[in-house]
């Protein structure tokens, strides 16, 4: 210090500066990862502290809008929507973006946490960490979720059971050969396997969808609406809904599953032989040129038989049976039962039935009665080969140049249609009334509004002859049915030995002895 004349004198001034703790700096952090993948970095490497060599430690994480959860022994885990983060105290953390399902293959979300940060003083500070996640469009080894949901989109599984859920049919599905687990492609558009090495197929929603297989043993699942549903080349398994669904059938091995409550109306289209028995689709088409069968089921089927020879058998129900251009067996087993050949179907049909059937509407030739009850065979205007069983039958075979074939039993046969050359029937096995065979001997009934000469009930005895020339028979003015045995031809003559000329309406085959006894005059 000096004064006005010059004079100093020194002294010590003594400043004292006292320390204090200033609270760290907290700064947000941002990440980005993969789907299925991880990244490891540290929350505390951009955040501050003013008090140098402090110390500083994450002591609490939460997800945005959860609650708080405390690191425990230095760490702490937490889940969040597409993956879970793991942070140590010290700021280092890893995050997994493990979970799957719910991003699209390209969508980018972001995942945000929050942190406190501590300093040795207990002083804290805190942040954001956002983590922006991408879906990706390559699996693990695990079980992948793939959510392809743009046009085009493509992903690719690596072995585990990956479900692949798209939206159009130009989504494209990666897996190998040879790879483990069953993947399922879940879709709300219509879409193919084909091309894939995918086991399973979905259709999702309620739209009108096609769904299509491969190679593979596939199980095709409908939706709500009307499906086709196509299994590819393998045995598949083919699952309809409540819509009118349609099932393209290609392997014996293929099986169709319907509910019973299921609404609409099923049809499969098979070119192998195929059975609906058991199950509950409705019609059977067959399809392509192959001579293969179709088989329906307890309810009222259609089924379709293709260009080939064709058995075609519709189960216990009333079935529609219509055939092709090839010589199609019909299998008949309830009187409800119909048959539809067109007029101008090529090949010998013939229907094998256990009730009573008539061929008349239809352009089937033939008919077969099976079974043991005592049933009916009626003809129709084509030249029929009509079949009876080993019971008593009655057949008919109108119009048309039938073979009528009685079976076993005592059959009998009836002329009721107008007669004319071209309406001459042959029967093949008459038996004949005869001491020996009064329990099995046939019939031949005769229509009186045919044969308008004759009196209903037993032909009389005046009004047969055997006008061989083995027997000698002259005809006389009573007789009416006239018995060629040497060429076993039966004529209708409507005045006997007047002016008009007997007309044939009939051939005995096996040339049996006759007599007025074999005849019965029906209404």
């Amino acid at each position: 210090m000096t004064d006005g004349n010059g004079g100093t004198k020194a002294a010590q001034l003594v400043i004292t500066v006292t320390g204090v703790n200033d609270a760290p700096v907290a700064v947000n952090d941002t990440s980005t990862v993969t789907q299925r993948l991880s990244v490891s970095e540290n929350v505390l490497s951009n955040d501050t502290d003013a008090d140098i060599g402090d110390t500083r430690t994450v002591s609490t994480i939460a997800l945005a809008g959860g609650g708080l959860v405390a690191l425990v022994n230095g760490t702490a885990s937490i889940a969040g929507a597409y993956g879970s983060l793991t942070i140590n105290a010290d700021g280092s953390y890893t995050y997994a973006a493990d979970s799957e399902g719910l991003l699209k293959v390209g969508e980018t979300r972001n995942e945000t946490f929050s942190y406190t940060m501590r300093d040795g003083a207990g002083l804290t500070s805190s942040a954001e960490l956002k983590v922006a996640v991408t879906g990706s469009s390559l699996g693990t080894e695990g079980a992948n979720i793939f959510l392809l949901t743009g046009s085009g989109t493509s992903a690719s599984g690596l072995g585990g059971s990956d479900t692949y859920v798209v939206d159009d049919a130009s989504d494209r599905v990666i897996e190998a050969k040879d790879g483990d687990g069953i993947d399922v492609v879940q879709s709300s558009a219509s879409y193919s396997l084909g091309g894939t090495y995918v086991e399973e197929l979905t259709l999702t929603g309620s739209a009108n969808l096609d769904g299509t297989g491969n190679s593979l043993n596939n199980i095709i699942r409908g939706n709500g609406g009307d499906n086709i549903l196509d299994g590819g080349r393998g045995a598949d398994t083919m699952i309809g809904g409540v819509g009118s669904d349609t099932f393209i059938v290609d392997n014996a091995g293929d099986r169709l599953v319907e509910l019973k409550g299921d609404a609409g109306t099923d049809v499969a289209q098979a070119s192998v032989s195929y059975s609906l028995a058991g199950l509950y689709v409705e019609n059977l088409t067959l399809t392509g040129t192959g001579n293969i069968n179709g088989i329906g089921n307890s309810l009222a089927n259609v089924i379709t038989g293709n260009d080939g020879a064709n058995i075609l058998n519709g189960g216990t129900g009333a079935d529609r049976l219509i055939g092709g251009v090839g010589s199609d067996t019909y299998v008949i087993d309830n009187a409800g039962d119909r048959v539809i050949e067109l007029k101008d179907d090529a090949g010998i049909d013939l229907v094998q039935s256990t009730v009573s059937f008539s061929l008349g509407g239809t352009y089937a030739e033939n008919l077969t009665l099976t079974g043991s009850s005592a049933i009916n065979a009626l003809g129709n205007s084509l030249d029929n080969a009509l079949i009876g069983n080993a019971a008593n039958n009655r057949i008919d075979g109108l119009a048309g140049q039938d073979i009528l074939t009685g079976g076993a039993g005592r059959d009998t046969f009836v002329f009721s249609t107008a007669l004319r050359a071209s309406n001459v029937d042959h029967i093949t096995d008459f038996i004949a009334l005869s001491p020996t065979t009064s329990a099995t001997h046939d019939t031949i009934a005769l229509s009186q509004a045919v044969f308008a000469a004759l009196t209903a009930g037993t032909l009389a005895d005046a009004a047969f002859k055997d006008i061989s020339a083995t027997s000698g028979g002259i005809v006389d003015r009573t007789d009416r049915i006239l018995y060629d045995r040497d060429s076993g031809a039966l004529f209708y003559d409507a005045d006997g030995s007047g002016k008009t000329k007997a007309v044939q309406f009939a051939t005995v085959d096996n040339k049996i002895v006759l007599t007025h006894d074999d005849f019965s005059i029906i209404g």
